[in-house]
């Protein structure tokens, strides 16, 4: 049986648009939504140990369906919103090495999975028209519009891809932004807000904006709710180490191979930067007593990046502890 449902989720790899799911599947997710949210619920709360709270709910119309967009940083966020949300969605999959048998990947395929390869073009143009025949059928969606688990200290939310703006655009379909926090106790808080139309504005900046905002505040009231303050000097060593060990601890959770490239897992929203760039060519250039003033602050700044470079430090250090 297990080898079996291992090949099943194997085979959601190389799903086509026209037989990703059928319309009998589209029809008993619906039917079955609710008892697999109370199963899933149990299942967490015996099987992991965590304890699910939703902070804040919302009434949303059960006729209709919606784009849930949540915020991404830990392992449990996208079963704690099927495990709370009232309706039935599918939920837009990228963790490839995660496409085995374990009880939380089984739980996502049953209440409905897209797959996508994040680095592949036609893989992700096949995954939006996916997700606008799941919503035309009346489902809804489960997105993580930051892309990968925002691992900043000093970002609420990360800047969005355009996925939510772009589904909500073409069906006139309302986003609903979904904030998820778990703390040190196995408590995770899911918080809901105010459905947006973001199919009103007129550009994608502009939507993508207003559905950051509202992620990110969402997101610091529940850290201002329920998280633990303590003081810089209570933690011995560098803080920022000990912020990315934390994270580090996290993504061993999901049980990635030891060989695992974080290169690819750790991508990001491309953002415009100038240092970056810098970063890649400063060896070339001929840094002397005669320029040395010009480039101090900037050199400064990179020492401190490829210090606290997540990627480099989950590459050197991942096999070491996992």
């Amino acid at each position: 049986m297990k080898k079996f449902i291992f090949k099943r989720l194997e085979t959601l790899a190389t799903k086509d648009v026209n037989n990703f799911t059928t319309n009998f599947g589209l029809t008993i997710r619906r039917v079955l939504h609710k008892p697999i949210s109370i199963i899933f619920k149990v299942v967490l709360r015996v099987v992991y140990k965590q304890k699910i709270i939703v902070d804040r709910k919302i009434k949303l119309d059960k006729h209709k369906s919606y784009i849930f967009a949540s915020n991404h940083s830990f392992y449990f966020d996208g079963p704690a919103v099927i495990a709370t949300v009232d309706r039935n969605f599918y939920s837009l999959f990228g963790a490839t090495e995660q496409l085995h048998v374990e009880i939380r990947t089984l739980f996502i395929w049953l209440n409905g999975l897209i797959y996508v390869d994040r680095f592949d073009k036609q893989s992700r143009k096949d995954s939006v028209i996916k997700m606008n025949k799941v919503l035309q059928a009346g489902n809804s969606i489960l997105i993580f519009p930051e892309g990968r688990w925002n691992d900043s200290e000093n970002l609420l939310c990360q800047k969005l891809f355009a996925g939510p703006y772009n589904l909500s655009v073409q069906n006139k379909i309302e986003v609903v932004p979904v904030s998820v926090y778990n703390d040190d106790k196995n408590h995770i808080y899911v918080s809901y807000g105010e459905p947006l139309k973001l199919y009103e504005y007129d550009t994608k900046d502009k939507g993508i904006e207003v559905l950051r905002d509202s992620l990110a505040t969402l997101y610091y009231e529940q850290i201002e709710k329920h998280s633990e303050f303590f003081k810089r000097e209570d933690i011995k060593g560098d803080i920022h180490i000990h912020y990315m060990d934390s994270r580090m601890k996290e993504y061993s959770n999901a049980h990635f191979p030891s060989d695992y490239c974080w290169d690819d897992e750790l991508f990001t929203y491309k953002e415009n930067d100038d240092l970056e760039d810098v970063w890649k060519d400063i060896d070339k250039v001929n840094i002397n007593v005669k320029n040395i003033d010009k480039f101090k602050d900037i050199l400064q700044e990179l020492a401190i990046r490829k210090k606290y470079n997540f990627k480099d430090y989950m590459n050197e250090n991942y096999k070491k502890k996992y």
